[in-house]
C-alpha cells in the first residue's frame, strides 16, 4: 500500500472515530432509543451476589438440563408459553465487576477498531482503484463497504435479537455518514494514479 493510501486510510478512520463520538455524545441521535431499565425492576442485591456474573444474558432463559432431561417437549412448551407472554430481555450484557462510565480505554479502543477497519476499506480500495478512475467511484465504495458492515453486523443484530427499528435506523444513518465521510477522504488520497 502506498503512502497516500496509509495516510487517506489513517485520515479515513479520524473521520469515523469523531462521528461516532459526536453522533453518541452532542447530537442527540441516539437519545429517543436508548432507556433505562427502572430501578425497581432490578434487584441489586442479587446481581451483587454473584447469580449474575459478567457475560450475555437473555431472558426467559432455556430449559434447565434437568427440566429437558426428565421431559423435554413439557420443557420447551414451557418455554415457548413464556416467549409469547413476555416480556423478552433478548441481549442483556452485565459487567458485574462494574467500572468507569466512559472509560478512556474505550475510547481508545474505538479509534483503533475505526482506524484499522478503515485501514481494511484503504487496502481494498487500493486493490480496486485501477478500475476506479473517478473520485465518485471510489467515494462510493468505501461507501458500500461501510454499508456491507452494517448489513453484516447491526442489522443482523436487528434480526436475531430484535433491536428495535429506531435504534437499527439510527445506526445505518451513523454508517452512511461517517463511512461517507471516510469516502470523502479516502476517495482523494486513493487514486489509480499514486497506487
Amino acid at each position: 500500500m502506498s503512502r497516500k493510501s496509509w495516510i487517506g486510510g489513517l485520515l479515513g478512520g479520524l473521520v469515523v472515530f469523531i462521528w461516532g463520538n459526536l453522533s453518541w455524545t452532542v447530537i442527540p441521535i441516539h437519545e429517543f432509543h436508548m432507556k433505562d431499565v427502572p430501578e425497581a425492576a432490578i434487584n441489586e442485591e442479587v446481581i451483587r451476589t454473584d447469580m449474575l456474573a459478567t457475560g450475555v444474558y437473555h431472558f426467559p432463559g432455556f430449559p434447565s438440563e434437568e427440566e429437558m432431561q426428565a421431559d423435554p417437549k413439557a420443557a420447551m412448551a414451557g418455554m415457548m408459553e413464556e416467549y409469547m407472554e413476555g416480556p423478552i430481555i433478548h441481549f442483556m450484557v452485565v459487567d458485574a465487576d462494574g467500572g468507569p462510565w466512559m472509560n478512556p480505554i474505550s475510547f481508545l479502543w474505538y479509534f483503533l477498531i475505526n482506524v484499522g477497519s478503515a485501514l481494511l476499506i484503504a487496502w481494498m480500495l487500493s486493490k480496486a482503484v485501477g478500475g476506479l478512475p473517478k473520485y465518485t467511484g471510489r467515494f462510493v465504495f468505501v461507501l458500500v463497504a461501510g454499508l456491507f458492515a452494517f448489513l453484516f453486523g447491526p442489522l443482523t443484530m436487528w434480526n436475531w435479537w430484535h433491536f428495535p427499528a429506531n435504534f437499527t435506523f439510527a445506526t445505518l444513518i451513523d454508517y452512511v455518514i461517517s463511512w461517507g465521510g471516510a469516502g470523502l477522504v479516502m476517495a482523494h488520497f486513493i487514486r489509480p494514479d499514486i497506487v
